[in-house]
């Protein structure tokens, strides 16, 4: 393993540490909807870029589970019934 050969002083320490900072995102407005975003790239509130709907956005995909959930809800009652009337016939 390496072993430094003499001491860093603290002025050099400091030196090279002052490039290391945290520096916050570039964001935009997005013309279509008004959410922020980065630049060049597609708007994740809207799924717009340029003006050309790119991909579904986040409201869109909340509402399709949402969807999905309520159709799976209703088969399975729809389901019960029919077993709960295939019952009651064989009484």
């Amino acid at each position: 393993m390496g072993v430094p050969k003499s001491k860093r002083s603290r002025m050099r320490a400091k030196r090279t540490r002052a490039h290391l900072k945290v520096i916050p995102p570039n964001l935009e407005v997005c013309p279509q909807c008004g959410a922020l975003k980065e630049p060049h790239k597609v708007c994740l509130e809207c799924g717009y870029y340029r003006g050309l709907k790119l991909i579904k956005s986040a409201q869109e995909i909340r509402e399709e589970k949402e969807k999905r959930r309520k159709e799976k809800r209703e088969a399975e009652e729809k389901k019960e019934e029919k077993q709960a009337e295939k019952q009651e016939a064989k009484k």
